[in-house]
């Protein structure tokens, strides 16, 4: 498998095929409460699902920062090292493994990375 596949294909992959599963979890709930107000069953699919929407946008995040650094040193002998010094290939595949609540994390704290270096 390609670094491209491993850090940018499949965890959007992963990410998406448990969005759509959460989706799927929300209307059989719906369904299965036959037009009563919500239920706790529908509840948790519904939070459940903002959780892997949350999820799929991190994943995606990440993805996008590691194409711009790819992008950014094309043609350069560079590795994936950014202005700062830091390897971004090392910080992505962290923020891709680390899960949703870390994933967050690691996204804002690249962000006021980028903040303090402007």
């Amino acid at each position: 498998m390609s670094l491209m596949d491993n850090m940018v294909v499949d965890p959007i992959k992963n990410a998406y095929d448990d969005l759509v599963n959460a989706a799927t979890a929300v209307l059989e709930a719906k369904q299965s409460c036959k037009g009563q107000k919500t239920t706790a069953e529908v509840d948790a699919a519904l939070e459940k699902f903002r959780e892997r929407w949350d999820s799929f946008q991190c994943v995606c995040d990440g993805a996008q920062e590691f194409l711009e650094c790819v992008r950014s040193s094309m043609g350069s002998n560079a590795s994936l090292i950014d202005e700062s010094g830091h390897n971004v290939a090392g910080r992505l595949e962290h923020v891709l493994s680390a899960g949703p609540a870390a994933s967050q994390t690691g996204l804002v704290q690249t962000d006021n990375e980028q903040t303090a270096k402007d």
